[in-house]
């Protein structure tokens, strides 16, 4: 009996590649035509996901890299569209065409999902910005949209039956904050819409209704965890996305809009493809606080026009208002028809104008809210971290909240909040915090109230030593003289010298770097005769890179590396110690270099982070690498090679793409999320390849620093770290901290009490 084949739809690579046009088009007629093959078109794609996602914020606030940004978004334009022969002033005449009008529209041919994947992943939205952004800077134009369009796809007639808001059980399982989302778009309707929880999105298939907002947590099948590929705490219902999106399709929706993340890649075009004439998704992540802002504004101008480019123009504008706008991330708009007319177009609209559209009153002759409103008016979003660290508040990181946010969902005006904090552990006076917010008449604002929580760091407890607390957390909001929130909650204070060894607090490792540590001086005296010894000196001394007793500046480096080792090893003869105990996950007890050296003993990760404050002290940037259960310590030779590497795209782009096949479509291809987008660490796969040809061009120094213990040579331990590096998988690299970096982005060594040896 034959096998039954398999109806799961998925791009593979064993179809002949087959070339097709993807258009650009801005609204005054200017196009752009590329032939595209999925194979070629594929890693860039990916390369350009995984950049954008993860090092672009590395270079923000240098403007040479900004440049440098522009100027290979601009390439990767030029470079696709060759593909077509076009040719490069084409390229510019479209460039400059976009930028004056703010908008351009990708149509992309639908046949199947196999054929077109490479393009419909393509990050459009950020690539075109950046390439136009140099032009728009001159033309004054600061917003930049576009819109996807699949062609060649079948149109339903929509019923007319209103609007419905879905969640799946496991969404909400996974404590998705939904509840301001929702508040913010029926504020913005007219019309009743009602909330359905279902187990799998395919259950919706019977339900008829016009408008369909759904709030999941989609992935696509048993091979991917939850969104992103990230495990998923709360096992969901498998869904197949074909079979969600034909499911779908059935409602008779006019537009579905997935309020989910990477929906915006597969399941939204492929919901195009069904037949629904509008779909919106999410390209990467989304943080949960940025979406009801842009979906309040996004209906209510969608409700009064029914032009839904308008009301995408008008989220985005709103979104553009929020303290951390990047927290939207990339929301696509597919649709199965264009959505411009081949007329000069008006610019996105400006907040002044989105308030004019939204906003059935003006500014000037809004009315106050009525005290028994408020409540409704200004919903709270307010999610707390398990545990607290000081490492998260010493370096304005948060630490206290996953989010904590409020949204006005309604037109007028309100007296300004009041924000009380108060953290009580019971053995010293609260810590507390109290500020005022205020917020515009217009509806659709909100505010961020995690980013201004500032509690005193004086606090014994904050800064004790000890075992972890059990503290208790309240926070009230008031609106005037209206209490409008108000929550009590238990929170466990970690001491201060435990490092979080996970997303939330692993970036902040450098902080545990403690270069003007009395230990620190002490070796630096010890080490010098090694420095003169090494370098047959007398006059010797360590000052970093100035190489003032050598002609080579890396040579001047590893002697000054080489004498603190041999400090160590041969005078001050430290142990190694297994780590103290801790009782939180992925968490460790890092001791200071005064109790290392007191105690003579310390871990890998001590040990690392004790030769780190000495390269410091004397002016040499080190880093930490981290892999899974292990830590050791590097150093750079060069200054310059340490600048290449953090500001050198060229490089990055080269490893972010790989050659290959086109891989099965899955919402985590395509753009990995970040491990941790901080400046100052490495932690994705291509940056582990780069590592190593550093290495190789011996600019950067790696020690396995349990060594140093173990009595083995400064030779071998710098064998032995190249060799862990070159045989890591990366699945089990965790990163690279660059230290210097870290401290120019201002995270700075704890202000840690002294209370003895822990052993």
């Amino acid at each position: 009996m034959a096998k039954k084949k398999s109806s799961k739809s998925k791009p593979t690579a064993s179809r002949p590649a087959q070339p097709y046009q993807v258009v650009l088009r801005e609204p005054g007629g200017t196009t752009l035509t590329a032939t595209v093959v999925d194979r070629v078109l594929y890693p860039r794609a990916l390369a350009w996901n995984r950049l954008l996602a993860s090092d672009k914020g590395r270079q923000d606030n240098q403007q040479e890299e900004v440049v440098s940004w522009r100027a290979h978004a601009h390439k990767a334009i030029l470079d696709l569209a060759s593909s077509g022969l076009v040719t490069q002033s084409q390229v510019e005449k479209f460039i400059s065409a976009a930028a004056t009008s703010g908008i351009v529209e990708v149509t992309i041919p639908w046949e199947t999902e196999n054929k077109g994947w490479a393009a419909r992943i393509f990050p459009w939205e950020e690539l075109l910005a950046l390439a136009t952004k140099e032009e728009r800077i001159k033309n004054k134009i600061k917003h930049f949209t576009v819109v996807r369009v699949l062609g060649g796809v079948p149109r339903k007639t929509p019923t007319n039956h209103g609007a419905l808001f879905a969640v799946t059980n496991a969404a909400d399982a996974l404590g998705f904050d939904y509840h301001t989302e929702y508040a913010a778009i029926k504020a913005a309707l007219s019309l009743q819409i009602p909330i359905k929880k279902v187990d799998a999105l395919s259950e919706l298939s019977t339900t008829r209704c016009r408008l369909l907002h759904l709030v999941s947590d989609y992935h696509e099948d048993e091979e991917s965890g939850g969104s992103g590929g990230e495990p998923a705490k709360v096992e969901p219902v498998q869904q197949n996305p074909m079979r969600v999106a034909e499911a779908l399709a059935q409602t008779g929706a006019e537009m579905i809009v997935y309020s989910a993340c990477y929906t915006g890649r597969r399941l939204a075009p492929l919901t195009v493809a069904h037949g629904v004439k509008y779909a919106l998704g999410f390209h990467g992540m989304v943080v949960d606080t940025a979406i009801p802002v842009f979906f309040g504004a996004f209906y209510k101008v969608w409700e009064k026009s029914q032009n839904v480019l308008d009301a995408f123009r008008a989220g985005l504008a709103a979104n553009d208002l929020l303290q951390r706008p990047d927290d939207l991330g990339v929301i696509t708009l597919w649709s199965s028809v264009s959505l411009i007319a081949t007329t000069t177009a008006p610019p996105r609209p400006t907040s002044r104008q989105v308030s004019a559209s939204t906003i059935p009153t003006s500014t000037a002759t809004a009315k106050s809210i009525p005290k028994a409103d408020l409540l409704k008016a200004l919903p709270v979003t307010c999610a707390l971290e398990e545990t607290f660290n000081y490492s998260l508040l010493h370096n304005s990181r948060g630490g206290l909240f996953k989010t904590f946010a409020i949204t006005k969902i309604r037109a007028g005006e309100i007296p300004p909040l009041e924000v009380i904090i108060s953290l009580d552990t019971g053995m010293d006076r609260p810590a507390e915090c109290r500020f005022y917010a205020t917020l515009p008449v217009e509806a659709d604002r909100q505010q961020d109230l995690a980013s201004q929580v500032m509690l005193p760091l004086g606090g014994q407890m904050l800064r004790q030593r000890g075992e972890s607390l059990l503290g208790t957390l309240q926070i009230t909001i008031f609106c005037g003289t209206t209490r409008i929130f108000h929550r009590l909650q238990s929170i466990i204070l970690l001491p201060c010298d435990e490092w979080r060894d996970d997303e939330t607090g692993r970036h902040l490792l450098p902080s545990f770097v403690f270069p003007r540590d009395p230990a620190v001086r002490e070796v630096i005296t010890t080490a010098q005769p090694f420095l003169r010894a090494l370098s047959d000196h007398p006059h010797a001394g360590f000052d970093g890179y100035q190489s003032s007793f050598h002609p080579s500046t890396s040579r001047a480096v590893v002697m000054q590396t080489r004498a603190f080792w041999s400090a160590m090893q041969l005078a001050l003869r430290l142990d190694y110690v297994n780590p103290p105990p801790t009782y939180i996950r992925r968490s460790q007890r890092l001791r200071t270099p005064e109790e290392i050296l007191r105690a003579r003993r310390g871990t890998c990760i001590e040990l690392a982070l004790f030769l780190a404050a000495c390269w410091e002290h004397v002016g040499i940037h080190s880093v930490v690498f981290l892999t899974k259960n292990h830590a050791f310590a590097g150093c750079w030779l060069e200054e310059q090679a340490r600048r290449k590497f953090l500001t050198g795209l060229d490089g990055l782009i080269a490893h972010a793409s790989f050659a290959g096949g086109l891989p099965a479509a899955k919402t985590d291809i395509g753009g990995v999320q970040s491990k941790i987008k901080e400046p100052w660490m490495f932690a994705e796969d291509y940056h582990l390849t780069l590592i190593r040809e550093a290495i190789e061009q011996g600019s950067l120094l790696p020690l396995e620093t349990t060594f140093i213990p173990k009595q083995r040579s400064y030779t071998d331990a710098v064998i032995d770290a190249e060799n862990a590096l070159i045989e890591l998988t990366p699945e089990n690299f965790d990163g690279m901290l660059d230290v210097q970096t870290a401290r120019e982005k201002g995270v700075t060594p704890l202000a840690i009490i002294y209370q003895g040896i822990v052993a």
